[in-house]
């Protein structure tokens, strides 16, 4: 319903029996936000969730597959994992509900491949999209915070100049601090 209403223009939330708008505030609006994006495409609400988790599920292999190759430096065990994950009983049920535990688990996959990423190259760039990535998670599921807090660490203690950590640290904090108030 409530990407339903986001899809609408109405805002997040639903109408009560007497019609009157009631905005959700207990759940974060990111399953929803990528379901009514879907939905603006002309995808009725039921479709959008198969799209978005369609998504997630091949997110997910990929972004495994990668992290592996980046680990390992061998592409036969980045294919392994994609194979694994692709055929693991639990994830496909998983990706199978309507429900935001699929879109969480890419998020948290694509971060920490980014993370992985901006420590070996300490690009700015990555630690921005990596920013915005771990602000989608907390936006999907308020666990995301967890991984807000684990990129944070990993920075902080990264081998470099204490200058570097502020100012890194400091642009994380400033992407996530920019989506909380994009999505308020």
């Amino acid at each position: 319903t409530g990407a339903e209403n986001l899809a609408a223009g109405i805002g997040f939330g639903r109408l009560r029996g007497g019609g009157e708008f009631a905005p959700t505030t207990h759940y974060p609006p990111g399953y929803s936000l990528a379901m009514a994006g879907v939905q603006l495409l002309g995808v009725d609400k039921l479709e959008s969730a198969r799209w978005v988790n369609f998504g997630a599920f091949a997110g997910l292999i990929l972004s495994a597959a990668g992290l592996v190759r980046r680990t390992t430096g061998s592409n036969a065990a980045g294919v392994l994992a994609g194979l694994l994950l692709g055929f693991s009983p639990v994830l496909l049920v998983v990706h199978a509900w309507v429900m935001s535990e699929a879109l969480y688990l890419v998020l948290g996959g694509v971060a920490i491949l980014l993370l992985s990423i901006y420590l070996d190259s300490q690009r700015r760039g990555v630690l921005v999209l990596l920013g915005g990535v771990a602000a989608a998670a907390t936006l999907t599921r308020y666990m995301g915070l967890a991984w807000v807090a684990a990129i944070a660490v990993a920075v902080a203690i990264r081998e470099r100049s204490r200058r570097r950590k502020v100012q890194d640290l400091a642009l994380f904090a400033l992407k996530e601090v920019l989506a909380d108030d994009a999505a308020a």
